[in-house]
């Protein structure tokens, strides 16, 4: 719509009084226990694939419409249009300190918060298990600053 003139609102939840995580990764406890290895090389793949996007939102979209997407029939310009917007979801002052994925215990704790307030009770240890980011992100410490 914006990209045709029309003025939009991004109404974000967090900024609404409904802060939440989104975007995660969600695996079972017994995921994690058996392919431990398996997915922390998935979360290095999708770290790297995320840090080249935010690199280079022009080249992702480029990739979408004449590669993946090629018989999409992909607006060149919309597909930069929402690259970019998109990283902008992705990127926080939180993300580039610690790494990409990487949830604080604000968040982890307003997240319970808004849940609570919905009737679900949770502690943020039964939602979040960090222990494999932490261990790609010292094993890989490079990967930290995604931005360079």
């Amino acid at each position: 719509m914006a990209a045709d003139g029309t003025a939009t609102t991004n109404l974000a939840f967090a900024d609404n009084g409904l802060p939440f995580v989104a975007e995660t990764v969600t695996v079972t406890d017994e995921m994690i226990e058996s392919d431990r290895e398996k997915l922390k090389a998935f979360l290095v793949a999708e770290i790297r694939g995320w840090t080249d996007a935010v690199n280079d939102p022009e080249e992702g979209a480029r990739l979408a419409y004449e590669v993946y997407g090629a018989d999409l029939d992909l607006d060149p310009e919309k597909t930069v249009a929402g690259a970019m917007a998109q990283n902008e979801l992705i990127v926080s002052p939180d993300t580039e300190t610690n790494g990409l994925f990487t949830i604080s215990q604000e968040l982890q704790d307003s997240t319970i918060e808004s849940l609570a307030g919905a009737g679900i009770d949770l502690e943020a240890s039964d939602l979040f298990d960090l222990s494999l980011l932490a261990e790609v992100y010292e094993e890989n410490p490079d990967l930290v600053d995604y931005a360079g």
